[in-house]
């Protein structure tokens, strides 16, 4: 049973070749060196590229941006905290910051403050920015699995194409250790008079010529091996030992799965079809947002606040608590006794206290203030800002959702063709089998011929080379078999495993 391995190699061994496109976004530089002294599964290769693809890494990044983002959506509703501080100077005619009395002098003044802003209605704009960033990040980790689920896809294409040049190999020296036994059973036959040295000539041009086809094999190998290397984004000196996959036997399949049941099921499951729709949530929710700002805005605001200025008096009466009263005439109250005029004594109450100097931090304990707000903000016009956010919006839905159809477009016709081929692969392998049964059993009787001196050298490697051909190719058939049917179960969400 031949191990399994993919795609189509030309008749000289040539490798299927991975599309350089792939390649590119794929293949980074520049990773130190590591051992692996076991070999490699399938799924160890598949696991090391994802762990050094740039590509994922900068997908892992953009996630984190997301969540960044998310955070900051969810943080917009809580309250605003600022401090302030300002130094000023004046000349001239100027306000007292202290009295707010007109002084003309040279002023010194300082301001402290703490201003706090609660947004408490902004027509739902908040809420659905969480929405939003929601959407946006689980649409960026959608976008991560399908780069792991395509680098899983093309890590086993060229997992395959090693495995089916080592078969290639393999059967290159086979059939060049054939050849040589032929030609001493040529030799032989030659010194037995039965067939002439032309013979062992023409068998010793074919096995040069199967030594060349030993050096292309080994060329194509380990070009394979380097492929498998730079997408694995691995810089290593020493080459990588795989572990061999027997071929599966793979049974015919119905062609209507592919619009009933296949793409059906692969649309629900593919996560670069989740992620294309949570882009069109995305974008709904975008055009909410957009309507929210023609909504009244209202927030509740606080402040704390003193301010120092020069201008204040160096000095001030602190009253300390005690009262003195003292009699002292009325001004305006008498007794008119006899006409005359007595004066009416009152008693006047005289706080007790001292003057103290007025400093700076007392100025600042003094003017000390506070004050709290409701503030109602109303759009009326604002250069049609609104309805253009509005109609911009409905714009980016119709792109998301031509995104998201076209990605279903391109899944449906993947899959299509995907099953075309694995149903090709299907008939080659079977055409290809019974072609090797019957160029055996031609060869068989050439190469019995030949040996009798019955048929000429020409003939003998005409039949040889007929069946090192179909061989060469059922060995190709086989592997590309594997790879279609591996393509069918990962749009199938099966497990893939060898």
């Amino acid at each position: 049973m031949f191990r399994k391995l993919l795609l189509l190699l030309l008749l000289n061994g040539n490798v299927f070749i991975i599309q350089a496109q792939t390649m590119t976004a794929l293949v980074a530089s520049g990773k130190p060196a590591r051992k692996y002294n076991s070999k490699l599964s399938l799924q160890d290769c598949i696991e090391i590229a994802w762990a050094n693809n740039l590509q994922i890494k900068q997908s892992q990044l953009q996630l984190e941006t997301g969540i960044v983002n998310l955070n900051q959506a969810k943080a917009n509703r809580l309250p605003t905290v600022n401090a302030t501080v300002n130094q000023g100077f004046n000349s001239g005619r100027s306000i007292d910051p202290y009295t707010n009395a007109f002084v003309d002098q040279q002023i010194t003044s300082n301001n402290f403050g703490i201003n706090s802003s609660f947004t408490i209605f902004s027509g739902y704009q908040l809420q659905n920015g969480i929405r939003q960033s929601q959407l946006n990040l689980e649409a960026a980790r959608l976008d991560i699995h399908a780069s792991r689920d395509q680098i899983a896809l093309n890590i086993t294409l060229a997992f395959l194409q090693v495995l089916s040049n080592q078969d290639l190999l393999d059967v290159s020296l086979t059939q060049r250790e054939l050849t040589g036994i032929q030609i001493v059973k040529a030799e032989q036959l030659v010194q037995n008079g039965i067939i002439p040295y032309k013979n062992v000539l023409d068998l010793k041009a074919q096995l040069s010529d199967d030594e060349l086809n030993i050096v292309n094999a080994g060329i194509n190998l380990k070009s394979a091996k380097l492929s498998l290397s730079q997408l694995m984004n691995l810089n290593d000196d020493e080459e990588l030992l795989l572990e061999r996959i027997e071929a599966v036997e793979t049974p015919s399949a119905n062609p209507d799965i592919v619009s009933k049941d296949i793409f059906s099921l692969a649309k629900e499951i593919r996560p670069e079809v989740k992620a294309a729709e949570m882009r069109i949530k995305s974008a709904e929710i975008s055009r909410e947002i957009a309507k929210g700002s023609k909504y009244p805005v209202v927030t509740l605001n606080f402040g704390l606040g003193t301010q120092y200025s020069s201008a204040a008096p160096g000095e001030r009466f602190v009253k300390d608590g005690s009262v003195t009263y003292i009699e002292k005439p009325s001004d305006d109250a008498y007794v008119l006794t006899n006409g005359v005029k007595s004066p009416v004594y009152i008693k006047q109450a005289i706080e007790g206290g001292e003057m103290q100097k007025f400093k700076y931090f007392d100025q600042l304990g003094t003017n000390f203030n506070r004050g709290i707000v409701l503030n109602i903000k109303i759009p009326i016009f604002n250069g049609y800002s609104a309805r253009n956010r509005i109609a911009k919006s409905v714009i980016e839905k119709k792109q998301a959702e031509c995104q998201a159809e076209n990605v279903k477009q391109q899944l449906r016709q993947n899959i299509e063709q995907a099953y075309n081929n694995y149903n090709a692969s299907l008939q080659k392998v079977s055409a290809l089998e019974n072609q090797v049964r019957s160029l055996e059993e031609a060869f068989r009787v050439a190469e019995y011929s030949f040996n009798l001196g019955k048929i000429s050298s020409v003939d003998y490697n005409l039949a040889k080379t007929q069946l090192d051909k179909a061989r060469y190719n059922r060995i190709q058939a086989k592997y590309e078999r594997v790879f279609r049917l591996k393509i069918l179960s990962f749009y199938q969400n099966k497990n893939t495993d060898f």
